[in-house]
């Protein structure tokens, strides 16, 4: 839009109440934009009294918010009848219409407002509307025509005696387009394909409009359900089986839509697979196995051939050939046609009739006349080509087993010896049926026949046991060993103990006899007899004939106190110095030695004291700082004492954790106490000097607990580390005062190690508070830095230390930012890898100062020793954020 701006001095009353009365009154419609593409705005004064055009005092503002153009003229004339005009040209991009419309109005004093409107068209020509009012107006046009300007003219016709403003509001024009409700036709034509895959075809796509044109910009053709194009044309048909649709979308230039869909179904042209014959020659034995003789044709000719000659194996059984041919049908993807025969031809042996075997035993089946075996071998058909013989003997007296093999005879024999067992004589003969490979025919046939001895009957023993079975009165074995044939030749008597208390095993020999006894020891576990009894048998001259018999008996010696004390009622109570302990416990034979451990150490108590059943124990609580679970574990053993280790004992764990505030208030009991010893040990001024910061520490340690009670854990943090500085702040104030001997040694001493206790066990407060694992570890990592740092500043020369002292400082200060930021939910990996690379600087100064000689190899070993550790906790933390 093209603008001419005339700026003058305004009237700013006018200003602001014209502006005012605009916005009231204005009009709020929006018509499309698109359209108007330029906007030319010509104000002028027209003098009716002159008949001339009036324009050097008439000055001008225009605004232009989208929607409404306003104007603002102004002019100083005195006395002159005129009439105030605005020329208004709109540009358009050339349309069909059939409908203007614009809406103005005007704040003046005026006889009267008008409007003359021109439309102009392309081809020169244009329409010229009366003059007509302000407000709304539609103005007809000829719809078959382009228009692309219109000349709209305002006229305010006034009489003035002085100068004044006048106020035009006008709507931008807006023009109403000619309508085209008629869709595009759409034509799919199906050509060059006679419905097989051979030759599918193709479908031509077009559209046609009477009207509006097609919108090239909205076509889609879809097929089978898949986008295949946007622009009209051929598209192929898919050669896949089945029917395909093809879908069409087209709009004409005015939105009017319109769609078509057309389907063609797809078959194969070749549908019959290939054919197989074949021929079988042999006659179906293993002497004539044969062969197959396949043929194979197809009408499109063969892709795969399987014609030929194959034979047949000679191995007995079913033999299956699966025999394939592929057509030349390669239309498209998959479209070969595979035909499959299955030819199954049964060998059978032409000699099915193995060789005949027949064994027999002579003989007693004793060892004084153990006897032999005795075979024939025969074949009816082809006769034998091998046999093959073995005799095993399992021996029942302790003789090693044993196998003979040799080649046999068709007849023969074998003579069992005089050695007691089982033995076995196994035959294997084959025909001379060779054929094939493995075509001969086996037989097998084994017998057994066993050689006992004449005697066989055993010794006799007898064990009993004559007791209670409990360790109070264990009792005794006794037994007695008879051989009713032939007599005792040999006793042995074996004690065995098998401890169920702890004690060794240990196994006892007696000397032998017919009879005796042997007396249980009190000792808890089995005891065993084992008896062995050898007769006077031997008939034999390889092994002793004699039989022997063997026998066990078990007893087991059991507690006759057996139950362990009962305990209950464990009540854990920690209070701020003090851990208070109870429980009950009872036992039939009393309550023996009681254990208390708390966290697997075992820990001694203050006081212990008995109340019948009830036992109550006090222990320091020295585990205040740690911010954990502990577990406590009573171990009770009850007074049975009848024999070593005879006693029982019960456990019953339980578990405690210190309250937070308890902390807090310890440690403001610490630094109550550090006050005490200030006031009974030093000059009253000192004493005064140093309370007053360790009041202050005092105070903000009561500020922490509250701000900690109330959920602000990063004010909590502050006053904690406000109270570490007073304590720092006194330590600094003791060293001074020792060194100008207002505090003598030993007091200075005890003062500054007191101070460094509370000072820990705040920073072990703040990691705590901060309501994460991380935070406690940092804790103990700065507490660790600290006793570090405190060590160099004793053992080293202060000008030598100096930097190591500055970088383990720097180091527990990022640890106690760090805990802040913990509170505060920040990021503090960044941090952690800063402190490793501060405590690899301290650890590389340590190894310089031990190079110069400033510091000793053991000092130096052990602060490179908590340096490394502190880097490895360090490195722990990070890997679990």
């Amino acid at each position: 839009m093209k603008i001419k701006d005339f700026c003058t001095p305004l009237k700013i009353l006018t200003l602001i109440f014209m502006f005012f009365v605009s916005f009231l009154f204005s009009p709020a419609l929006v018509y499309p934009k698109s359209q108007l593409t330029e906007c030319d705005i010509r104000p002028h004064l027209y003098s009716v009294a002159t008949g001339d055009r009036l324009s050097g005092d008439l000055n001008s503002v225009y605004e232009h918010d989208g929607d409404t153009l306003s104007i603002r003229s102004s002019w100083v004339w005195f006395g002159i009848y005129f009439e105030f005009y605005v020329d208004i040209f709109f540009y358009f991009d050339p349309v069909q219409c059939d409908e203007l419309y614009f809406d103005f109005f005007s704040i003046n004093n005026a006889l009267e407002d008008v409007v003359v409107v021109w439309i102009y068209y392309t081809d020169d020509t244009y329409e010229r509307t009366t003059s007509i009012g302000g407000g709304a107006h539609t103005v007809g046009l000829d719809e078959r025509k382009y228009i692309d300007k219109v000349w709209v003219q305002f006229i305010d016709r006034s009489y003035v005696v002085t100068g004044g403003d006048r106020y035009l509001f006008v709507d931008l024009i807006a023009v109403k387009p000619v309508g085209d409700n008629t869709p595009p036709i759409v034509i799919i034509d199906y050509q060059d394909g006679d419905g097989t895959d051979v030759n599918p075809g193709i479908w031509n796509v077009s559209a046609h409009e009477s009207g509006a044109s097609v919108n090239e910009n909205s076509i889609s053709v879809w097929i089978d359900g898949q986008l295949a194009g946007s622009t009209l044309g051929e598209y192929d048909v898919p050669k896949t089986l089945g029917t395909h649709t093809i879908y069409v979308e087209v709009e004409n230039n005015n939105g009017c839509p319109t769609t078509r869909s057309e389907s063609v179904t797809i078959i194969d042209d070749d549908t019959t697979g290939p054919t197989i014959s074949y021929v079988y020659t042999g006659d179906g034995t293993d002497k004539n196995s044969g062969k197959i003789v396949i043929s194979a044709m197809d009408e499109s000719g063969l892709f795969d051939d399987p014609s030929g000659t194959y034979s047949v194996p000679n191995t007995l059984g079913v033999h299956d050939f699966v025999i394939s041919a592929t057509d030349n049908d390669n239309d498209r993807s998959n479209d070969r046609l595979t035909s499959t025969a299955h030819i199954s031809i049964e060998i059978i042996d032409d000699d099915n009739t193995p060789p005949e075997i027949d064994i027999q035993y002579i003989g007693s089946g004793l060892d004084d006349h153990p006897g032999y075996f005795e075979w024939s071998v025969s074949d009816i058909d082809s006769g034998i080509s091998e046999i093959n013989l073995s005799v095993s003997h399992e021996s029942t007296e302790g003789l090693d087993d044993y196998t003979i093999n040799f080649y046999g005879n068709e007849t023969g024999s074998w003579n069992l010896p005089f050695n007691l067992g089982n033995y076995t004589i196994e035959i294997s003969a084959r025909d001379n049926d060779d054929d094939r490979l493995d075509d001969s025919l086996t037989k097998t046939m084994v017998i057994s026949n066993g050689v006992i001895d004449d005697d066989n009957t055993p010794p006799e023993i007898d064990i009993q046991y004559i007791g209670s079975g409990l360790d109070d009165s264990p009792g005794y074995f006794e037994w007695t060993v008879y051989d009713l044939d032939s007599a005792l030749s040999e006793i042995n008597v074996t004690i065995t103990y098998e401890s169920t208390e702890g004690l060794d095993d240990c196994s006892i020999p007696l000397i032998g006899a017919e009879a005796g006894t042997w007396n249980l020891l009190p000792n808890l576990g089995c005891y065993t007899i084992e008896i062995s009894a050898r007769d006077n048998d031997d008939d034999r001259t390889l092994i002793v004939d004699s039989l022997t018999t063997e026998l066990l008996r078990d007893q087991v010696i059991l507690d006759d106190d057996n139950q362990s004390p009962e305990l209950a009622n464990l009540i854990i109570v920690p209070e701020i110095y003090e851990i208070n302990v109870s429980f009950d416990a009872f036992d039939i034979s009393g309550v023996g030695d009681i254990s208390i451990l708390i966290d697997g150490e075992n820990v001694e108590p203050l006081t212990q004291i008995q109340d019948g059943n009830t036992y109550s124990f006090i222990f320091q609580n020295q585990w205040l700082f740690e911010s954990q679970m502990h577990e406590v574990i009573i171990q009770v053993k009850d007074g049975d004492n009848d024999r070593l280790n005879d006693a029982l004992t019960s456990s019953i764990n339980g578990t405690f954790e210190n309250i937070f505030y308890q902390m807090h208030e310890y440690i403001i009991w610490q630094i109550e106490q550090l006050k005490n010893y200030n006031t009974e040990n030093l000059y009253n001024c000192t004493a005064l000097y140093l309370n007053r910061k360790l009041t202050r520490a005092q105070d903000h340690l009561y500020e922490a607990l509250s701000y900690y009670v109330n959920g602000n854990i990063t004010c909590d943090l502050y006053h904690d580390a406000m109270a570490k500085v007073m304590i720092q702040i006194t330590e600094f104030k003791v060293e001074l005062l020792n060194k100008y001997d207002r505090i003598k040694d030993e007091h200075a001493e005890y003062i500054v190690n007191t101070l460094h206790e509370i000072r820990n066990n705040i920073v072990i407060l703040m990691g705590v508070s901060s309501g994460s694992e991380q935070g406690v570890k940092l804790a103990q990592i700065e507490v660790d830095l600290l006793n570090l740092r405190d060590l160099i500043e004793n053992e080293i020369d202060w000008g030598e230390g100096l930097c190591l002292y500055i970088f383990l400082r720097s180091a527990t200060c990022m640890l106690e930012g760090a805990i802040f930021k913990i509170s505060m939910n920040i990021d503090i990996e960044c941090m952690l890898s800063y402190i490793m690379w501060k405590l690899d600087i301290a650890a590389c100064l340590t190894k310089c100062l031990l190079e110069r000689g400033t510091i000793t190899q053991e000092l130096a070993d052990f602060l490179l020793d908590r340096i490394t550790q502190a880097q490895a906790e360090l490195e722990l933390v990070q890997n679990s954020l």
